[in-house]
């Protein structure tokens, strides 16, 4: 998890502009996400939440650590 916060955080700095779109962007890249989870794990769709349940401050906190999701 914290290699992809720091690509983010590398993309951020490379492109300042681009913290303007984020909370934009945040449900459809969730929305792939959990897609990707759904099949990575085999799981189904409907076991992870519909909406981020997580604030974006909270996604970009390198210190968060979200706790597992009730099933």
């Amino acid at each position: 998890m914290n290699q992809q916060r720091n690509q983010i955080e590398d993309l951020l700095q490379d492109s300042p502009s681009l913290n303007l779109y984020l909370e934009t962007l945040l449900p459809d890249c969730y929305r792939r996400g959990r897609r990707a989870a759904s099949d990575e794990t085999e799981l189904p769709l409907n076991r992870f939440p519909v909406e981020c349940p997580y604030t974006l401050d909270q996604i970009l906190d390198a210190a968060f650590l979200p706790e597992a999701i009730e099933p």
